[in-house]
C-alpha cells in the first residue's frame, strides 16, 4: 500500500460481525471466485454487521416479510439476517444460487446457524437459475406452484 492509500478499519466490530467472522473467517479469506455464471465476491462482513441493524432501525423489516437473496453466493446475507434479527420479526428468508458449490456452502453454513441458535426461522435455499419462473414460486414468490427440492 502506498502512502496515499488508507485501509478501511472500522471503529469497532459489532457483535453480529463477530458471529459472522466465526462462520466465515476474516474477509481476507474470501477471494474472488470464478463460477459457472461469472465472477463472485462476497459482501464484506463489516457491511453486513452494519446493514442489518440499520435495516431494522429504519423499519424496513416488517414481521413476516419474505427476504429473497437472488444470487446468494455463500449465504452470508441470509446468515446475517438470521443471526442479527430478533425472533419477533418472524422473517421468511429465501436464497437462490446458480453455482452448485456456492449453494452447497451456503446450505451447510445456514444449517449450522439453525442448529447453533435453535431458531425456527423460515429458511429456504435452492440451487437454480433466478430467471426460471419455477424457482420464484418454489421460494415464495407469486406465480405457478411447482415442486422443487429445497432444503
Amino acid at each position: 500500500m502506498s502512502g496515499r492509500e488508507a485501509a478501511f478499519v472500522p471503529a469497532r466490530v459489532s457483535p453480529l460481525e463477530e458471529q459472522l467472522r466465526g462462520l466465515y473467517g476474516p474477509d481476507e479469506d474470501a477471494p474472488l471466485r470464478v463460477t459457472a455464471s461469472g465472477i463472485w465476491h462476497p459482501t464484506p462482513l463489516p457491511v453486513l454487521g452494519a446493514a442489518v441493524p440499520a435495516l431494522e432501525k429504519a423499519g424496513l423489516l416488517a414481521p413476516g416479510a419474505l427476504l429473497f437473496d437472488a444470487g446468494m453466493g455463500d449465504g452470508r446475507v441470509l446468515a446475517a439476517l438470521a443471526l442479527g434479527l430478533r425472533a419477533e420479526h418472524r422473517l421468511r428468508l429465501a436464497g437462490l444460487e446458480s453455482d452448485r458449490a456456492l449453494a452447497t456452502e451456503a446450505r451447510l453454513r445456514l444449517n449450522a446457524i439453525e442448529r447453533r441458535t435453535g431458531t425456527a426461522a423460515s429458511l429456504r435455499i435452492a440451487h437454480g437459475d433466478y430467471f426460471h419462473p419455477r424457482y420464484h414460486a418454489a421460494l415464495g414468490h407469486h406465480g405457478d406452484a411447482c415442486k422443487l427440492n429445497i432444503d
